[in-house]
């Protein structure tokens, strides 16, 4: 968006200038596309991003006992053993109602972080509540089958119905002593919920917990918690960002420029002989004034492409300045004009190279703020 931005800006400076210029160049790409499912940019925006895998205390989740743990594994296993499986109760129908049937692709590490084509290969994932509850849900996609083990002793060891499955995340419901249902969210961004089902719209919840990814050696019998993060590369502070204080010391030179100019040339104007006298200088005090406009303009830019906040409004000072700008050429146009049909007497002592050299500085100025801005987008906005 903000290259699209500074894209148009150049468009509209070429365009404005002159009819009979064209602006004719190639420019860089100034967009890098990336192709991905709509189903990962919703579970995680990190699919492209260099990750880290974190390894998790097993003290902050396991809550179980060894034995119990065991049996987790074992019931993980590619072909888990009936009676091992036949400890989990209530719910026998456990197929999915509609027709998601790669409903574990939506929890699997390798298709939420990093994009890949995943086998459909049996694996834990553990849930802890914010009230300290531990949950290990094993699924099992080749049976289309989820388990739930926690240490809630109202939840125990169950079979779970696979609700729904989407890339929002993936609903399981079990049956409590009673015969009311519990819903389990497993939700993106390793976000997970527990409870009633709060509310008319499926995923309206408030979550809870938060999920772990696990990493198995069936041969110790172990489970080790993981979880994958941004790698946090560092970042070299941009050109504005590292003279930001002589950008500012620059915005405060030309407001005093922009006051000494007024009021010299308020003073000099009173004096004809002075006017003719200083000329030379009216005109360095006023093209010096305009210089510093366009660095100003462009340095508003930079700030609004970098990590500083306050991003529209750099963006609306630089509009600002360029319209400042513009109504310099705009006056500086009509000048021109005006000049068209005086003779050389008209222009009197000052002459009328030195009359017309601010004016025309002025009019073609905007190749100059155009000059600024190509450098930027091309050179000093990489840096």
């Amino acid at each position: 968006m903000k290259r699209l931005f500074q894209l148009i800006l150049i468009i509209l400076l070429t365009t404005t200038s002159t009819a009979s210029y064209a602006f004719i160049g190639k420019f860089k790409a100034l967009f890098k596309l990336g192709v991905g499912t709509e189903g990962i940019k919703v579970i995680d925006n990190v699919a492209t991003e260099a990750l880290s895998l974190r390894k998790i205390d097993k003290k902050l989740i396991n809550k179980l006992s060894s034995q119990k743990e065991v049996e987790i594994i074992q019931a993980v296993k590619e072909t888990p053993d009936e009676a091992i499986l036949s400890n989990y109760k209530n719910i026998d129908d456990v197929s999915l109602k509609n027709d998601t049937d790669d409903w574990w692709r939506y929890l699997h590490p390798g298709y939420r972080h990093l994009a890949k084509d995943v086998k459909p290969e049996n694996f834990i994932y553990a849930c802890e509540t914010n009230t300290g509850e531990v949950y290990y849900f094993s699924l099992l996609p080749k049976r289309n089958l989820a388990l739930v083990s926690s240490s809630a002793d109202m939840i125990g060891s169950q079979r779970l119905k696979i609700r729904s499955s989407s890339p929002e995340g993936t609903v399981l419901i079990n049956l409590d002593s009673n015969g009311t249902k519990d819903y389990f969210f497993l939700l993106p961004n390793y976000q997970f919920y527990v409870g009633n089902h709060p509310t008319s719209s499926e995923f309206e919840v408030l979550p809870n917990g938060q999920c772990y990814n696990t990493e198995i050696n069936f041969n110790k019998n172990e489970i080790k918690f993981t979880q994958y993060q941004i790698t946090q590369e560092k970042r070299e502070p941009k050109f504005i960002e590292k003279n930001l204080n002589n950008f500012i010391y620059l915005i405060l030179i030309w407001i005093g420029w922009s006051i000494f100019g007024y009021l010299f040339d308020k003073n000099i104007k009173k004096d004809e002989k002075k006017k003719i006298k200083f000329f030379n200088l009216i005109i360095f005090i006023s093209a010096f004034q305009l210089l510093l406009a366009n660095i100003i303009a462009v340095g508003f830019l930079m700030l609004s492409s970098s990590n500083i906040q306050y991003e529209y409004l750099w963006i609306g000072l630089a509009i600002l300045m360029m319209y400042i700008i513009f109504q310099i050429r705009d006056k500086s146009s009509k000048s021109l004009k005006e000049c068209k049909s005086w003779t050389k007497n008209d222009f009197g002592k000052i002459g009328e190279f030195r009359y017309k050299l601010y004016h025309r500085v002025g009019y073609h100025n905007i190749w100059v703020l155009t000059g600024f801005i190509i450098i930027y987008i091309f050179f000093l906005n990489t840096i």
